[in-house]
């Protein structure tokens, strides 16, 4: 996609040249490589995202302690406003395939039954106090965008219909509350994961109730889609008003085909392109059960999960931390394929008669395993996982059709909450983890109405990954360092990931241009060899501010010198005359 503008002005207006990083390998400790970093004149710049900052927010346990006693968990509160006003996922992921609207509204509210996961019958009781309007409350305090999901499981087509568009008509009917305006809600995604009948996980993975065939879920998506499209038209008495539905979407594989010999060290086939099992053919059947509907058309977009490695369920042998740790950092480069992947099947299947949907990014966080009780469990939470964060959010900023993504999750759900909350009294400890500093610093790049600085990036490489962990793909010449840039007037903004494990990185950035204001920089890092710290919260990520120095002696330029310590994200902000 083009920056739909006058593209000519924009590189003079940057002034960015080159940015060149030093950094030591790990396997040459003593050895230092330049690493160049230089503005790609033949792309074109595009609009920085700040959709790309968002969360999924469940309602069970008061939408995860965001919400208590009836009103809003203001130290919880604080800590959100800190990740802006990007859009917000409700009810979550799993929890939407059990979600009971109607029991979330006016009161008095009851015990309403629900599944707290999708790998179980177990049943659990609980009010949702954190409901559609309170939720939708919550995102005006925020001023973020809301997105829902459509229980697409439980009951028959005509009473899933039947659910949603009484949903859109409460929603059309309580347009306020006793403060004021409430939000609409444009974005609808049909459900979250589809359980499908058949596939060879499906007796491990899915609950019975969950179970849809891949023809019975395309259906079912159709048929919403133009119901509640009808419906909306209806209530709006506007014809021309659509609503942007989000459709869950999967390949076979993060390869774009399903391997047929699963590990013998995992439960399942770990290179299944979802959390929920192979799901064989299901992009396939979806698309053209959709196109014989004529229901392309209301896809906004298509709805991917990205977790890295992804390693699933342990059974033994797990890989050692150093494995592990090269598999999260190898893990965008999966992801960036991917996408590539989702983008050619839609041509090969569909053609360019009907443009393909925008690509939403509705879960992602870094995940090393789903048994329970591992120690690996926790990498989540980790200043490792926050690198797979801050990279993702990198990767993002130069997909230009992707239109939103959300971290999972918001606050406590076990490690993922990027804030987690103590329920203990009299303090209540609260803290943030470290995705959620890669969060804000990726609020910070990707600001309203900034420009993303296409970069070419020569690194030294890592040669050691060479063989699939998980979801994540063997990357044998892995670059050391990624980055982004992003400009706003003459304010530039330079993030740096340097992924290396042992060593620190030496950063120099030329630019044209002298300075108009002081240099600021910050840095998050992990604790020394703490890169899977997630008990000691001095260790899990510092944060420092960067000394950065400066030397405009040359003629018309600045260079900036700094350092990166190892596994560490870093964003340094500086203003041209």
């Amino acid at each position: 996609m083009k920056y739909l503008g006058n593209r000519n002005r924009i590189p003079r207006l940057i002034g960015l040249t080159s940015i060149f990083l030093a950094i030591t390998s790990l396997t040459e400790a003593s050895a230092a490589f330049d690493i160049k970093i230089s503005v790609d004149q033949t792309k074109s710049y595009v609009r920085s995202n700040p959709n790309l900052i968002g969360l999924n927010v469940g309602w069970p346990g008061n939408g995860g302690a965001l919400f208590a006693d009836g009103q809003v968990e203001m130290r919880l509160f604080q800590l959100m406003t800190g990740l802006a006003n990007g859009p917000l996922r409700y009810p979550a992921g799993e929890w939407a395939d059990s979600y009971q609207w109607m029991d979330a509204v006016g009161s008095p509210r009851p015990n309403t039954m629900y599944h707290p996961s999708a790998v179980s019958d177990a049943k659990a009781y609980e009010k949702i106090n954190f409901g559609t309007d309170e939720f939708r409350a919550y995102c005006r305090s925020l001023a973020c965008t809301p997105v829902f999901q459509i229980n697409m499981h439980q009951g028959n087509d005509d009473e899933v219909v039947a659910r949603a568009n009484r949903w859109l008509e409460h929603i059309a009917t309580h347009p306020s509350d006793s403060i004021g305006p409430l939000p609409k809600v444009e974005y609808w995604e049909l459900g979250n994961e589809p359980y499908l009948k058949g596939s060879p996980d499906s007796n491990e993975w899915a609950s019975s109730y969950l179970y849809l065939s891949k023809e019975e879920f395309a259906t079912r998506a159709a048929k919403v889609m133009d119901a509640m499209q009808k419906k909306h038209s209806e209530l709006t008495k506007n014809s021309t008003s659509k609503l942007k539905f989000i459709l869950p979407f999967a390949l076979d594989s993060w390869r774009g085909e399903y391997c047929k010999n699963p590990d013998p060290n995992y439960s399942y086939c770990s290179d299944s392109s979802t959390v929920v099992g192979s799901q064989l053919g299901f992009g396939k059947a979806l698309i053209d059960r959709l196109a014989r509907s004529n229901q392309l058309s209301n896809i906004h977009a298509l709805s991917l999960h990205y977790y890295m490695p992804l390693v699933g369920a342990i059974q033994a042998n797990p890989p050692d931390d150093v494995t592990f740790y090269w598999a999260t950092m190898a893990g965008t480069a999966t992801v960036e394929k991917n996408i590539q992947k989702v983008r050619d099947f839609w041509t090969s299947n569909v053609g360019t008669s009907t443009p393909m949907p925008r690509l939403s990014i509705t879960e992602f966080n870094s995940l090393y395993t789903t048994t329970s009780g591992l120690r690996q469990e926790g990498f989540v939470a980790s200043q490792t996982g926050a690198m797979y964060v801050m990279d993702m959010i990198r990767l993002l900023a130069y997909q230009p059709d992707v239109d939103m993504a959300m971290l999972w999750s918001a606050s406590q759900n076990g490690y993922f909450g990027a804030i987690d909350f103590f329920d203990v009294a009299p303090n209540y400890p609260t803290y943030v983890r470290p995705h959620y500093k890669a969060l804000q610093m990726g609020r910070d790049l990707l600001q309203k109405d900034a420009l993303v600085v296409p970069l070419n990036v020569e690194a030294p490489t890592y040669d050691g990954y060479t063989t699939r962990v998980g979801a994540s793909h063997p990357y044998p010449k892995m670059p050391l360092a990624t980055a982004a840039a992003t400009i706003t007037g003459k304010t530039v903004r330079v993030l740096v990931l340097n992924k290396d494990i042992g060593s620190d990185g030496r950063v120099q950035l030329t630019v044209d241009g002298k300075l108009a204001t002081s240099v600021a920089g910050t840095v998050v890092k992990a604790g020394k060899n703490s890169q899977f710290s997630t008990s000691n919260q001095k260790l899990i990520s510092i944060v420092e501010n960067i000394p950065v120095a400066t030397d405009s002696s040359a003629n018309g330029k600045t260079s900036f010198s700094w350092l990166m310590p190892p596994t560490s994200f870093g964003l340094i902000t500086f203003t041209l005359q």
